[in-house]
């Protein structure tokens, strides 16, 4: 059974927008999700502006680009020389799901 952890993290004191932020983890699977969302402060809902939100559109300055870092800890019972894999699927607002690469490690010295 997944665990589900969520909060809601505002941009900012005062302003327009605050950022819905949910995070689950599933302990079986070893799988983490983030959510985020851009929410409109005087409604509590997404923002009416297909142009506000958390990341401005991409441009040739890289601008409306983002990375998410995270660490990880092998299982204790996880061998030496083990691989340990990740993968990402991003939906930005209803559009069709971008896969990244699949990156791969492998436990031990």
């Amino acid at each position: 059974m997944p665990i589900n952890d969520g909060c809601t993290v505002a941009g900012t004191t005062s302003g327009d927008l605050a950022v819905d932020l949910s995070v689950s983890f599933d302990p079986v699977t070893g799988r983490v999700a983030w959510r985020l969302a851009a929410v409109d402060t005087a409604t509590g809902l997404p923002p009416d502006d297909p142009m506000a939100g958390l990341l401005p559109p991409p441009d040739d300055q890289l601008c409306g680009r983002a990375h998410l870092t995270y660490a990880i800890r092998p299982r204790a019972t996880t061998a030496n020389g083990a691989a340990i894999g990740a993968s990402v699927t991003v939906t930005f607002d209803g559009f069709d799901p971008s896969e990244t690469n699949h990156l791969t490690n492998l436990v031990g010295p």
